[in-house]
């Protein structure tokens, strides 16, 4: 997975800087590594086939997949959390020191 993300975004690069003049917002949508769209902001994921990658200019991606065969077609955030969540506190205190 982690090639075709790098070969997405290296096709979106190279989408944006050969259009005249170079277009550096909105997100580029890529599928088997080919262009195959440009959307301001994320459209419908009905309108995209399944494993369409939508590359923002700022390098973030965003999957067209579906959790299970039940459930409509979405768009997921494949981009890590600026900031991860605090760890939780350990579940048990350090024991306080021992008298002399």
């Amino acid at each position: 997975m982690h090639d075709s993300l790098t070969a997405a975004r290296e096709r979106a690069r190279l989408w944006r800087e050969a259009q005249d003049p170079p277009v550096a917002d909105g997100l580029v949508i890529v599928l088997d590594g080919l262009f195959v769209g440009w959307a301001a902001e994320l459209p419908p994921a009905e309108q995209w086939a399944p494993g369409c990658l939508a590359v923002a200019g700022d390098g973030r991606l965003f999957l067209i997949d579906r959790r299970s065969w039940r459930e409509p077609l979405a768009w997921f955030d494949l981009n890590p959390p600026a900031d991860p969540p605090p760890s939780p506190p350990d579940a048990f205190p350090p024991e306080p020191p021992a008298a002399p």
